[in-house]
């Protein structure tokens, strides 16, 4: 095996050996992302104003923190991956961070879910509940409202987006050291 960038002969590439990348010219996608990226860049707001909202009740503000927040995080995130990826060669960081986008946006489909239910049904039945687990969510602290499985919310978006939760579990496979996020990472075979 040959690891890292050695000066032997055969020098490891990251996935270079992956079926995955081999036919893969990514170019026109990664220019789609930057025009999406950039679209949400100019979108972004620098504050949110509770009174210009409602005097009445805490929860048009909290949703609009929410949606906020997420397209903050998507864009941020977003434009890491693509810039990791296309700029720097990182690919499994690229590919770490790209899960944590498929999360996001995984979690703001779920929050459309709810909100559409709210606003076609009008009723707000557990949607604060809702929204304070998104917001301040925490998986091992009893004095925060528990997390949400983000799995659940990948499968809710799995059944909009078919191959949603494959290419999940495909950059999953990646995110963990495991064969693809080591082995088949970093090191070939020096035949």
């Amino acid at each position: 095996m040959v690891y890292g960038e050695s000066q032997s002969i055969v020098k490891a590439r990251p996935y270079e050996s992956t079926q995955m990348l081999n036919e893969y010219d990514p170019s026109e996608d990664i220019a789609a992302l930057r025009a999406l990226i950039s679209q949400f860049k100019g979108n972004l707001p620098n504050r949110v104003d509770p009174a210009s909202l409602t005097w009445v009740s805490k929860i048009p503000w909290k949703a609009v923190n929410l949606r906020e927040a997420l397209l903050y995080r998507i864009t941020e995130l977003g434009e890491s991956a693509i810039d990791l990826y296309e700029k720097q060669n990182r690919i499994i960081s690229a590919y770490i961070i790209t899960r944590a986008v498929h999360e996001t946006t995984a979690l703001f489909y779920s929050f459309y879910l709810r909100l559409k239910k709210v606003t076609d049904d009008q009723s707000i039945t557990d949607f604060d509940e809702f929204i304070m687990k998104l917001l301040f969510g925490f998986k091992n602290d009893k004095d925060f409202p528990g997390a949400i499985n983000i799995l659940n919310a990948v499968d809710k978006l799995d059944k909009l987006i078919d191959g949603f939760r494959y290419n999940y579990d495909l950059l999953s496979e990646f995110c963990h050291p495991n064969y693809s996020g080591v082995l088949g990472a970093y090191a070939v075979t020096n035949k």
